[in-house]
């Protein structure tokens, strides 16, 4: 086993669904089992959208009836943004010492984004 033993991050309260302009709060909990040099700590935020639907559609009657569907999608880049929990991420070192810590970090979400909505539906067309 390395110098790493144990590495986990944990958020504040039990959302599961955050709001433009909100605050992601939690902490990066790290064990080491010797001093461990590092440039930096850091976290990376990242927002995307994706989007996808079927359309169903039927030409022609009888025996040249054929129905074919098609399928759209198209995904969005919202956010991305780095935070530095610990250290200077540059070019200088630190050393992390031996034993457990705790490094709270928050990022504020931006506005303006998307609502979130997820559904199924399907619709049916009587000939």
């Amino acid at each position: 086993m390395g110098k790493l033993s144990m590495f986990g991050i944990t958020l504040e309260g039990n959302r599961t669904v955050y709001f433009p302009g909100d605050f992601i709060k939690g902490q990066v909990l790290i064990q080491v089992t010797e001093p461990m040099k590092m440039k930096a700590i850091k976290i990376k935020f990242v927002g995307r959208a994706y989007v996808h639907w079927s359309e169903t559609h039927t030409t022609g009657s009888g025996e040249n009836q054929r129905t074919e569907t098609r399928h759209y999608s198209a995904t969005e880049n919202l956010f991305e943004q780095t935070v530095i929990v610990h250290g200077e991420g540059a070019n200088e070192q630190t050393k992390l010492p031996q034993g457990q810590h705790v490094f709270p970090f928050q990022y504020q979400l931006p506005a303006p984004l998307p609502s979130s909505y997820e559904a199924f539906f399907r619709q049916h067309w009587i000939h």
